[in-house]
């Protein structure tokens, strides 16, 4: 066997006893039409929920998520999902009159991605100048028309609130952010426990417990996934270690977690800190079923016009590209021969069947692109390739009047 497929083996065969919970469990099966997305779906069920023998699963849930029962509240709360671009605002509900005390919980919820710390301010920021959430027609809330505003720090308004990032376990520092961290593997040990104080007395209870099950092999799973990332030598054997998970339809989980996780460790590498420089961003993604991830620096033109131009690591192949986004975008044709000489074609990149002339395409106006074989380079390798083709973009960005931003 090749060291490749000894990889391979080895992630999926240490997984063996969190795979085989996962096969079982009707709650991985439904999570599959949108694995992030349903996990945070979950959350507000239970917490909005108002079935009574569920009381202390909901209390251990809000002690868990830093967002304790005060005296006069219900254990249910409202949940409104997807709202704002915040994956779940939850405002306890008061026992006397079920009016809404003015406390709220955010929750930026990561599972298959790496937060960012400029993510975690902009939410920040947005709730500052304040977020309005409309009250969804209930038995609680007849009326439908009826809207909250709230507003942090803010003398007019003044609500407490209570921000948590809930991801799997990361380095980022926010003592400065006014976040809290709170990890999946958390929730899957309180639901666990607080599963086991109330028994097996009701089909919704059996579905919590199965769903804390669930969490909590697919939590192992990925904590496994990064030990085999330590362990692996280049981004093609990293990959090759994912294929099997196909038979549960977790490849693509497990693809762009891992994709998300080796860029914030080449960051650093390349750039010297945890942030990169102004303009420069980077994004994990998981396309034609495959993982990869970017890095890529924005640009002006005299006219505020937008270029951007970066390296994409995806499948076998490195790639060099020149990008117009949708919004405000540059006439891609205009810069393209600009780039081309001493971007897209050298060091080895070549265009549409090795032609090194002919760019591949995404989408003419949209982006342009040249490539190079990946297989066997090193991590090591992989860095500083990245490392000077960003050097060489900012060059010849300056040389045509582009401004950096």
């Amino acid at each position: 066997m090749s060291t490749k497929d000894n990889a391979t083996a080895n992630l999926y065969r240490q997984c063996q006893k969190q795979i085989a919970t996962l096969k079982n469990s009707p709650s991985f099966a439904m999570s599959l039409g949108a694995k992030e997305l349903f996990h945070t779906n979950f959350l507000a069920f239970v917490l909005k929920d108002q079935t009574q023998s569920l009381d202390p699963i909901r209390t251990e849930l809000r002690r868990a998520l830093g967002f304790e029962c005060l005296k006069g509240e219900l254990t249910s709360c409202e949940v409104w999902r997807e709202s704002n671009n915040f994956d779940l605002v939850i405002v306890p509900i008061l026992a006397e009159d079920s009016s809404l005390r003015s406390r709220a919980l955010i929750i930026e919820a990561k599972l298959k991605s790496t937060p960012t710390i400029e993510q975690l301010n902009s939410y920040t920021h947005k709730l500052a100048s304040g977020v309005s959430l409309k009250i969804p027609a209930t038995t609680l809330f007849p009326d439908q028309d009826r809207k909250i505003k709230i507003y942090e720090k803010s003398t007019k308004n003044r609500w407490e609130i209570v921000k948590v990032l809930l991801s799997t376990e990361h380095n980022l520092k926010l003592d400065d952010t006014g976040w809290q961290s709170v990890f999946w593997s958390t929730i899957s040990t309180t639901l666990e426990k607080s599963c086991d104080e109330i028994g097996r007395s009701t089909l919704l209870e059996l579905l919590v417990r199965d769903y804390s099950d669930s969490l909590k092999a697919l939590v192992a799973i990925l904590k496994e996934s990064d030990s085999y990332l330590r362990k692996s030598k280049n981004w093609n054997v990293l990959m090759s270690g994912i294929s099997e998970f196909q038979e549960i339809r977790l490849h693509d989980l497990i693809g762009k977690y891992l994709a998300s996780h080796i860029v914030n460790q080449l960051v650093p590498e390349i750039f010297g800190d945890l942030h990169p420089p102004k303009g420069i961003h980077h994004e994990s993604f998981y396309t034609n079923q495959s993982p990869g991830f970017s890095i890529k620096q924005s640009f002006k033109n005299v006219k505020g016009e937008q270029l951007t131009v970066g390296l994409q690591v995806q499948g076998i192949e490195i790639r060099r590209f020149i990008e117009s986004p949708k919004k405000n975008g540059v006439k891609l044709d205009a810069y393209v021969k600009s780039f081309a000489h001493e971007w897209l074609q050298s060091d080895g990149f070549a265009g549409l069947r090795g032609d090194k002339i002919k760019l591949k395409v995404f989408g003419v106006d949209r982006f342009q692109y040249t490539s190079k074989n990946l297989i066997d380079c090193s991590w090591t390798d992989l860095t500083s390739e990245l490392k000077s083709g960003l050097a060489k973009v900012e060059k010849i960005a300056l040389e045509n009047g582009l401004i950096c931003g």
